[in-house]
């Protein structure tokens, strides 16, 4: 059967577009400047500026961050992440940014200024050696600077060292525990590991040292979506969208929300309402793909992940994604191609090991299928899909040797707990699990819980297999989760 590994919490892994981060590094001076004249342009701001709507001054940005253009009127140009328009004078492309800064540096080798927004545009490049080998200059010269830290734990993040990423970002609250972008970083950093409880706590934290920055009550609906908490969700979503109303992540967060809730038709007009605000979005086709997919409108979902895909070929999110649809389309020789790149483009995405373990059983190939999904919890012991679809291979493999019906039961226990035994998914792995092991008065029991929950298009496979259970039998099965 059934659910392969969902995309409903994978949306907000970029850091690129949900963290914020580059407007926190704050340094001032003057450029000659090279303007950007096209939508889609990574620019640097030159000067500290009041953005305007009109008159009406609506946001700020700083000298030194680093942002993507996303419209272009005349003489001003509006940037990612930032309400209002400033002046396309101010703004540096990066090319000509990353002359002058080497300029500098040639200049004075302890230039921090220069070292630390270099830095930053080669993370924003993808560029992570580059960005790495500056930060770490510019925390030599001098070691004091919080912002470095934080930015330093950002780039160990993209390197998927999320450990190191932790350790950097504890230094720089231990510098400045009034750090609200820290304490965001860090929660992202916690929502990676799969553990959403402390990831939560951070952005709580996040909020009251700065309750008008939107993308923190998007990151803390992304945890508490995780978590199985849509309702909350929901309400920190509107509240981004309440500050800044043309915030496509709000619109995606607010799009998977309603897709816990199996109310698609405003999860895919959620999904519509990302991509019009930001047609560049890698990010909002993704997620509307994975909607349309749902509702099962294969072939615009197709496109969608497609365009996804061409807007940002390396985002591993899209191409595991696709690979699902692939999957239960049939069609797991193009599945596996689009796991292989998702996995080679992230190697420290639990789901995207977990998604290619279920894309193997659909070939049979149950060895690399165990290898998978071991992988998947090597590197996330917490992460619930990983653990439910890990439950589900060892308590439904048709081949006896994989099979381990007291393990299963323990991960699967693991993933119900984590969501106070609401999901119906994991309580129907969970009632698969204590059939392997003969208990097939436990497993009858979950399976009821499991149908109670279960959205209406799966209540039918959920019946089937109580039945399964009242005739004392275990599920077969290489579909996987």
């Amino acid at each position: 059967m059934c659910d392969i590994t969902p995309a409903l919490f994978q949306f907000c892994n970029s850091l690129k577009r949900c963290t914020g981060w580059l407007l926190f590094l704050a340094v001032a001076w003057n450029w000659q400047t090279a303007e950007a004249q096209q939508v889609g342009d990574l620019v640097v701001v030159t000067v500290e500026y009041e953005t305007k709507i009109k008159r009406e001054v609506v946001g700020k940005v700083y000298a030194g961050t680093v942002h993507r253009v996303i419209d272009v009127r005349g003489k001003w140009c509006a940037i990612q992440d930032v309400p209002g328009w400033l002046p396309k004078r101010f703004c540096l492309t990066t090319r000509a940014a990353l002359e002058q800064y080497g300029k500098r540096i040639r200049e004075n080798r302890e230039d921090v200024e220069a070292l630390v927004t270099r830095s930053m545009i080669y993370l924003e490049q993808g560029n992570l050696q580059r960005a790495f080998q500056d930060m770490n200059e510019s925390l030599k010269v001098d070691p004091k600077r919080a912002s470095s830290w934080n930015n330093r734990g950002l780039i160990y993040m993209q390197m998927n060292q999320v450990d190191l990423a932790i350790k950097d970002i504890d230094y720089a609250l231990k510098l400045a525990p009034q750090y609200a972008n820290a304490r965001n970083n860090r929660g992202m950093c916690y929502y990676a590991l799969g553990n959403f409880s402390q990831a939560i706590n951070d952005y709580d934290q996040a909020i009251k040292l700065n309750s008008a920055y939107p993308m923190f009550y998007v990151n803390r609906g992304v945890a508490y979506l995780a978590s199985g908490q849509s309702q909350k969700a929901l309400q920190d979503f509107d509240a981004a969208i309440s500050i800044r109303p043309n915030i496509s992540e709000a619109f995606i967060g607010r799009s998977n929300a309603f897709l816990s809730l199996r109310d698609l038709e405003k999860a895919e007009d959620n999904a519509s309402q990302a991509v019009r605000l930001d047609p560049q979005s890698a990010e909002g086709f993704n997620n509307r793909g994975w909607i349309r997919y749902q509702i099962k409108e294969m072939e615009g979902a197709e496109k969608d992940f497609q365009k996804a895909i061409s807007l940002n070929p390396n985002f591993a999110k899209a191409f595991s994604n696709y690979g699902v649809m692939l999957t239960q389309l049939d069609r797991p020789s193009e599945a596996l191609e689009n796991f292989d790149k998702a996995v080679e483009l992230d190697q420290g995405s639990p789901l995207s090991y977990s998604n290619r373990g279920n894309a193997w059983l659909a070939v049979a190939d149950y060895e690399k299928a165990k290898i998978d999904f071991e992988k998947a919890i090597e590197l996330s012991p917490e992460n619930t899909e990983a653990l439910n679809s890990q439950a589900w291979f060892l308590a439904t493999c048709p081949l006896q040797e994989y099979r381990d019906g007291e393990t299963a039961v323990g991960l699967a226990t693991q993933a119900c707990e984590s969501v106070a035994m609401k999901n119906w998914s994991y309580l129907d792995t969970l009632a698969a699990a204590y059939a392997e092991t003969g208990d097939f008065e436990k497993a009858m029991e979950l399976q009821e819980q499991a149908i109670l929950l279960a959205p209406a298009e799966k209540q039918e496979i959920c019946q089937q297999r109580l039945v399964t259970f009242q005739a004392g039998k275990p599920v077969r099965t290489d579909m996987g989760r």
